[in-house]
């Protein structure tokens, strides 16, 4: 995994400045496509769509604490702001 290699490159600055950049680039790939779970109704909320979603936080091999990108970001979002996001675009 790709995430190993980054600790790795931690641990060893000196040994990583020789790695091309091309090569981490190549070695990350795409994000990967996120799933979340429709928990809405539309007959109880028409015209909006609610998500269900755990945020994602585990340990590497090597014990360094990790969070899921999607869900940790889902869930630093202040609903009043989004809310009011929303309202004023229409």
């Amino acid at each position: 995994r790709s995430s190993d290699l980054f600790e790795v490159m931690q641990d060893f600055p000196g040994a990583s400045r020789n790695v091309p950049l091309s090569y981490l680039l190549d070695l990350i790939g795409p994000m990967q496509a996120r799933a979340f779970s429709i928990a809405s109704s539309p007959s109880a909320h028409p015209g909006e769509i609610h998500l269900l979603v755990a945020v994602v936080k585990y340990r590497t091999k090597m014990q360094k604490p990790r969070q899921g990108l999607c869900s940790t970001w889902l869930a630093s979002l202040q609903p009043e702001k989004v809310d009011k996001q929303k309202r004023s675009r229409h």
